[in-house]
């Protein structure tokens, strides 16, 4: 990361071994191996949203009944593709967050809420305008140029894709940007080959941050040839 502003971590698990089993393990190695960025990304990105502040009450309780929803849900529909791989998704987070609890000295100790709202990058400004009083800009008594800036300021990122003439090719970019808490940048692969139904790819490569699981940026290439992005800047 010294040479080029990135860490990079690579996962590739054992088809030998069940769906939960490979999930928990890669969510493990990342939390354990990482677990020192995770932290400083922490100190930074909390610093950003919540000026030294605790997250607020409205946000954790919000998590935490959100969470057992969610996982009551993939429970209950064990056989629904979507639901399944949910339910995947949150046997890596689970081992994240274990690998990361069980490596850490106590001074760098993060609890399930903190890793959560880490991973909460993309949603925590609507969540927090939704849910705590206040925080949602007053739009009606703003200015232009203060509607303009507000606005810019939840601006994260564009992408351009373009199709040769002869559509034999397809060409794409992508670009992201962000406060200073962001600086610490990751790209990452995850080579996870489930046995779950209606897997469409074993591998995806996506740009990232410290403990998230997702993107954020919104750029990723998978093994099943695709390219997905997503833009806030039009």
């Amino acid at each position: 990361m010294n040479k080029t502003g990135w860490t990079q971590l690579k996962i590739e698990t054992n088809p030998a071994f069940d769906d939960d089993i490979m999930m928990h393990a890669a969510g493990y190695l990342e939390g354990a191996l990482s677990q020192h960025e995770i932290f400083q990304y922490s100190q930074s990105y909390f610093d950003s949203e919540f000026h030294g502040s605790k997250p607020p009450k409205e946000l954790t309780d919000f998590i935490h009944e959100n969470d057992a929803w969610t996982r009551q849900q993939s429970k209950a529909n064990p056989n629904d593709p979507f639901w399944r791989h949910v339910q995947l998704v949150l046997v890596q987070l689970d081992g994240l967050i274990a690998g990361y609890q069980a490596t850490a000295p106590k001074n760098e100790y993060l609890s399930y809420s903190d890793i959560v709202i880490i991973n909460l990058t993309g949603d925590l400004g609507v969540l927090l305008d939704a849910l705590v009083p206040g925080h949602a800009p007053d739009w009606h008594h703003m200015s232009a140029e203060d509607v303009t800036i507000a606005k810019m300021d939840r601006e994260h990122c564009s992408s351009l894709v373009k199709v040769t003439d002869t559509f034999s090719d397809v060409f794409a970019a992508h670009t992201t940007w962000g406060g200073y808490q962001t600086m610490l940048r990751a790209l990452k692969s995850y080579d996870i080959p489930l046995h779950a139904s209606h897997t469409s790819a074993q591998k995806v490569v996506f740009s990232g941050y410290p403990a998230t699981l997702a993107s954020d940026d919104d750029f990723y290439t998978t093994s099943a040839h695709l390219y997905v992005p997503s833009y806030s800047n039009r």
